[in-house]
């Protein structure tokens, strides 16, 4: 934690710092910083890929490879200079500027501290993981739409959002890695741009109809992503509107792990030791791993208690499991998160279980949380269970119950009451 928050000086070189940390005759932890000025993503796997080949070399006692790719990263930046001057250049702008006009207003999230015009970029991290019954679930629906996972997750996102905000009109911000031309992809540098996707909430649409409208909104985005996102938010439109408020990434998955002769590398994709900074107010990042999505969301911690976080963690993937199931549902018979988010659980009305089967699931619930007692209008995840947790109720209540309870149906009914009027298909 310290070395990655150590500050690199831009006039003095290098930008990068690299330490051997001996665990053990077995075991060792390279630790490396970089700055993002001089790679991203990409060039990590790329450097990863290098290290691979020198040291397959070396154990070989062959020469270490040396060949450099045709494009150097010079070459890249003389043709985005040149890009600059052409009409290409005035094209995307001119979409830019019709996508983001109209004076579009900031996203108000649910903060819980007055924003401060002194705000800093103290932060911190939550992790979270989706059940790989939900994640698969997600990426079914999104085959059936013919839209990309990261449309549906948009799409969640924005319903999630709305149920903080009420505002039909968002801006969210996703990374690319800029990297569509073939030439680029062999080039170590920081090639990432960010996109800000603007979603229409209005009419009160069904969830499949606002999957079809992030993917219209994606696709437009794609096409003109070579702007870089200063010259978007140097727009005149967007004078009064701060587009670094949340962002949303969906990484593709890939092996972490490099076998080479007498060493095994495993190296996690998404970074695990945090710097202690946010660079937007909330960001989720997410990637597939073992069939399931994790990843965790930043935070200003000016703006956000940890409590809060938790509470939106757990909210959207109740929310998510919702709405894959039920894609027909209408933005407004979804409940206000905002209003809801004022109720704790230790001030929710405890109501006993009175019937046998709410009665069965209560203790299943105390058991597993550790509780003396839960009221049948208590929300699960409010109690703190996280989705590992989730898993192990669901087992438990099926050995019991004698059901085949999903975990899905656990997101979707997440208090006693619901659960048990689910199970006995009460009306």
């Amino acid at each position: 934690l310290e070395d990655a928050q150590t500050q690199f000086d831009l006039n003095i070189g290098p930008l990068w710092r690299f330490q051997l940390l001996q665990l053990s005759d077995e075991q060792s932890i390279l630790l490396f910083t970089i700055h993002h000025i001089i790679s991203d993503r990409w060039s990590l796997d790329l450097w990863m890929g290098e290290l691979a080949l020198v040291y397959e070399a070396l154990m070989a006692g062959d020469p270490a490879p040396g060949n450099a790719p045709a494009k150097q990263y010079a070459d890249y930046t003389a043709w985005q200079n040149q890009w600059v001057q052409g009409k290409r250049w005035d094209s995307q702008l001119a979409y830019w500027k019709q996508q983001l006009g109209g004076n579009p207003a900031p996203l108000e999230l649910p903060i819980d501290r007055t924003r401060s015009f002194a705000s800093t970029s103290t932060g911190a991290r939550q992790s979270l993981t989706f059940h790989p019954e939900l994640t698969a679930a997600l990426k079914h629906l999104s085959d059936g739409e013919s839209v990309t996972p990261f449309m549906t997750l948009l799409a969640a996102f924005a319903v999630l959002l709305y149920q903080y905000t009420q505002q039909e009109d968002q801006i969210l911000c996703t990374p690319v890695a800029g990297r569509h031309r073939a030439e680029t992809k062999g080039v170590q540098g920081y090639f990432n741009n960010i996109l800000p996707l603007r979603l229409d909430l209005s009419g009160n649409p069904s969830f499949q109809e606002l999957i079809a409208r992030a993917r219209q909104v994606s696709l437009g985005a794609y096409k003109n992503m070579d702007l870089p996102f200063q010259a978007i938010a140097d727009l005149p439109e967007l004078a009064r509107t701060p587009l670094a408020r949340v962002l949303l990434a969906l990484q593709p998955g890939a092996n972490d792990t490099l076998s080479l002769p007498h060493l095994t590398i495993r190296y996690p994709k998404f970074q695990n030791v945090h710097n202690g900074t946010a660079n937007v107010d909330l960001a989720l990042f997410l990637e597939e791993k073992d069939g399931a999505w994790t990843g965790a969301i930043d935070y200003k911690t000016d703006l956000f208690d940890t409590a809060t976080i938790a509470q939106i963690i757990a909210q959207f993937q109740q929310l998510l499991a919702t709405l894959i199931t039920n894609p027909q549902l209408r933005l407004e018979t979804l409940p206000c998160l905002r209003k809801a988010a004022l109720l704790k659980p230790s001030e929710t009305t405890y109501v006993a279980p009175n019937k046998a089967i709410e009665r069965t699931i209560a203790e299943v619930c105390q058991e597993m949380l550790q509780l003396e007692k839960v009221g049948i209008h208590h929300n699960f995840f409010e109690l703190g269970a996280h989705s590992l947790m989730m898993v192990k109720i669901c087992d438990r209540l099926n050995t019991v119950l004698n059901q085949k309870l999903a975990i899905v149906d656990l997101f979707r009914y997440p208090t006693i009451h619901t659960l048990a009027q689910y199970l006995s298909q009460e009306p």
